[in-house]
């Protein structure tokens, strides 16, 4: 319990995304810190993510990062993926 992993962001613009290993688990609790803004959408669109699904559509500089940690329901381990899909310029 309390176990926090963070990963450096690279900078420019990607969608990142969490999918949980099964559809019914709850996501971890997911931060962003750093110089990194996100929205639902990369300004001419609007991405809806499945309901089991986190999304969002992000801008990162030099420095950001992304932290993933145990949900406030406590799990016990959090099984799923962490994908960052770089955005067209």
């Amino acid at each position: 319990m309390g176990d926090t992993l963070r990963w450096a962001l690279p900078p420019g613009a990607f969608w990142l995304k969490y999918i949980p290993q099964r559809a019914s688990e709850t996501p971890p609790t997911i931060t962003l810190e750093g110089n990194v803004g996100c929205s639902s959408g990369d300004g001419v669109r609007t991405y809806r993510m499945p309901v089991e699904e986190y999304g969002k559509y992000c801008v990162a500089k030099s420095g950001a990062s992304v932290l993933l940690a145990h949900g406030a329901n406590g799990l016990r381990v959090v099984e799923g993926s962490l994908l960052l899909q770089r955005a067209l310029p």
